[in-house]
């Protein structure tokens, strides 16, 4: 019975690695070849996998694997694994997924993790209208950027938002005059006509002075 189970989990791993991988070499470069090999089995079935879906495919498959491989693989997942999802699901093939990531070389060596172009945190910046974001963390995961981006709202906007497109209101006019608001406004309290500005009415022209003129409820 014991070597009945032992040749059928050889058969069932051998698949996913390859003859070759399988017998000879447990690098990094064949590892992430044979585990984005198995994806592709997977997802190319499916249609479609999350990041998500395409690690925990990764992660099955190592757990299949002799036990320092499937070491070695775990490792790999765990430093490179969003960046392998993202770029397959992006459409790149697996070769071209293990060389962008320079676990393979055009030769089939390894070669140092590539660093990410202008990955850095930004200023405050106009988004859409009413709208301003900022990218407020970036971290380079062997050629790509992972970034968060956060949202306030823009000058004459009040709220707050956490996508960009919705959750600023435009501050309330006074006879055709708009407020203006101090970028980052939450409330309909912090919109105010400028001082200096010139208002037009029924009873003619007037100006707030000496100071801005805020809203009140």
């Amino acid at each position: 019975m014991k070597k009945t189970f032992f040749i059928l989990l050889l058969i069932s791993v051998t698949p996913f690695l390859g003859d070759s991988a399988y017998a000879s070499s447990s690098s990094d470069c064949d590892l992430c070849k044979a585990l984005l090999g198995q994806v592709d089995k997977e997802c190319m079935v499916a249609m479609n996998c999350s990041d998500e879906q395409i690690i925990a495919i990764m992660e099955d498959t190592a757990s299949m694997l002799p036990a320092m491989m499937a070491n070695q693989a775990r490792i790999l997942i765990e430093t490179y694994g969003y960046a392998m999802s993202q770029l397959y699901n992006i459409g790149h093939d697996v070769d071209t997924v293990c060389k962008e990531l320079a676990l393979c070389s055009s030769g089939g060596g390894t070669e140092p993790c590539p660093d990410c172009v202008g990955c850095n945190t930004t200023d405050w910046r106009a988004a859409s209208t009413g709208y301003q974001a900022r990218i407020y963390e970036a971290v380079c995961n062997c050629g790509v950027c992972n970034t968060k981006v956060e949202y306030r709202c823009a000058d004459g906007f009040y709220g707050s938002s956490t996508n960009g497109s919705s959750g600023c209101i435009q501050c309330p006019s006074l006879n055709g005059v708009y407020a203006h608001s101090y970028p980052g406004s939450t409330t309909v309290t912090s919109c105010y006509i400028a001082e200096g500005v010139y208002v037009l009415d029924d009873s003619g022209t007037y100006v707030f002075t000496p100071n801005n003129c805020y809203y009140s409820e």
